[in-house]
């Protein structure tokens, strides 16, 4: 239900266009070899606690994928090493779950209009914590 209420206001207020919704890793791949994405947003526990997504590696091929598309993680990491590693990497930006909503759209629009390193609030002040 949330994924969709922000599919619709994406679409309606930042003209992104969504393809779908991929509730698997394999529903993931397809639709991004079928189709081009605006915008990806990528929960890394979503798939059913798979932790596919937490390995760093796994988060740069996606990246690699299509150097092109704005990317956002959305997540519960708390790790300040993680989450600095997660916003150095190129046009993806990083969201916690903790965030308000008008921090996650906020981030949305500035990676969508060609922003690096974004992170929202939270994600600061955790990342700060390494320093």
């Amino acid at each position: 239900m949330y994924a969709e209420g922000l599919q619709a206001y994406l679409q309606r207020d930042l003209g992104v266009k969504i393809i779908d919704i991929a509730s698997s890793k394999l529903e993931l791949i397809s639709s991004m070899s079928d189709n081009r994405h605006d915008l990806l947003i990528i929960d890394p526990w979503y798939f059913h606690g798979e932790s596919w997504f937490t390995d760093l590696n796994c988060l740069r091929t996606i990246r690699n994928y299509d150097r092109a598309m704005p990317i956002i993680v959305f997540t519960a990491e708390t790790d300040p090493a993680i989450l600095q590693n997660m916003a150095g990497i190129e046009r993806m930006g990083v969201v916690s779950k903790w965030d308000e909503l008008r921090h996650l759209l906020d981030v949305c629009d500035r990676v969508v209009s060609g922003e690096h390193g974004v992170i929202s609030p939270i994600i600061a002040r955790m990342r700060n914590e390494i320093h």
